[in-house]
């Protein structure tokens, strides 16, 4: 699990695993679900700032906790930002401080860890913008627009030829900040509309019938070579996956066909845990899913308990169909194995959804 901490010293928050976090100086932070925390409790987070020549645990407080990375991006997209004032005191004396001439390993571990999931979360950023940041800057810019030209009509009527008080004009001061501020604001628009379609661009790549290509994973019981090869001869002799039949449905590959309506929302599902869940009642009713689990296999909390009966594993031949409509799903990803790995698991905490029900 990862977690959106916030320091108390310095306000600055960070996305860790939980496994960085201690309940209290001594004692090990271990939630057994993601709202397993106290949001007035101070936690202890581990912490490797650049001017520093170890990792140490700082006091902060828990904000949020989610099960992957792409459901912690979704929750900052969403989360209204935080204003920087309080903080330049303590931004000036960390920037002021010399660095140190060494770091120990474990910091240089701690750091290369961080930036990862800070890459990672960077890449989902664009994905899970806000639906609105677009045309809410576009509005500033035309303000501002407006607002500097009413400005510059104004210096050219009022520029009087024998000098004037300074009330009597536009302050130059005020024309030079607001240009400034325009030209920040026209930078800022210009990005953010090229990422956007840059955006627009991807998801018309990945929803697209075409079959994209994607890594094998190295999980024997997700991803065995037999599946694979035995998948390929099968929609090689038959259709491509995604391709759309005389039925009208898309191909999913192994003999399954989905409707147009089914293939649009799964593929456009937010979260990967979703897309397994929504996947799973397309190929199994709820009664089946209530009376199955992913592997068949007893787990050790179910033999702890004493039982000793299992659950018939889900269907081989839909469990590596779905599997492979979730690679088409993923397409390339900084952490596509990771994701992958991660299906089971998805599958099973959906199967447990299905009980409760």
């Amino acid at each position: 699990m990862f977690v959106y901490a916030e320091y108390e010293h310095s306000f600055d928050t960070a996305v860790v695993e939980h496994t960085r976090v201690r309940s209290s100086k001594s004692e090990r932070f271990e939630p057994k679900h993601v709202n397993d925390f106290d949001r007035m409790k101070t936690y202890y987070v581990m912490s490797c700032r650049r001017n520093s020549h170890k990792c140490f645990y700082e006091g902060a407080k828990i904000i949020h906790m989610t099960g992957t990375l792409e459901e912690m991006a979704i929750f900052r997209a969403k989360r209204p930002r935080r204003t920087d004032a309080g903080r330049k005191d303590f931004d000036e004396n960390v920037h002021n401080a010399r660095p140190p001439l060494c770091k120990g390993r474990e910091h240089i571990r701690e750091e290369e860890r961080q930036q990862q999931i800070d890459d990672v979360l960077n890449n989902y950023k664009l994905e899970h913008a806000p639906e609105g940041v677009l045309t809410d800057l576009q509005q500033r810019l035309l303000s501002m627009e407006k607002e500097l030209e009413r400005l510059k009509q104004e210096g050219k009527k009022e520029r009087p030829s024998v000098p004037v008080s300074a009330g009597d004009s536009v302050p130059k001061s005020l024309h030079v900040n607001l240009v400034k501020q325009y030209k920040e604001m026209e930078t800022d628009f210009r990005i953010l509309k090229r990422n956007h379609e840059q955006l627009m661009k991807r998801f018309e790549d990945r929803n697209r019938v075409e079959p994209q290509s994607a890594e094998p994973d190295n999980d024997e019981e997700m991803n065995s070579s037999s599946d694979s090869e035995e998948s390929t001869r099968t929609d090689s002799n038959t259709s491509k996956i995604g391709s759309v039949g005389e039925n009208g449905k898309l191909y999913a590959g192994r003999g399954f066909w989905i409707d147009k309506q089914d293939w649009a929302k799964l593929f456009s599902a937010p979260t990967d845990s979703m897309f397994c869940k929504f996947a799973a009642s397309l190929f199994w009713t709820k009664e089946e899913l209530r009376a199955r689990s992913v592997t068949g296999t007893i787990s050790n909390r179910a033999l702890s308990s004493g039982k000793y009966s299992s659950r018939l594993p889900l269907t081989p031949e839909k469990l590596t169909t779905l599997k492979a409509l979730f690679r088409h799903y993923v397409g390339k990803d900084a952490l596509a194995q990771q994701r992958l790995k991660a299906v089971r698991r998805h599958l099973a905490n959906a199967l447990c959804d299905v009980r409760r029900e």
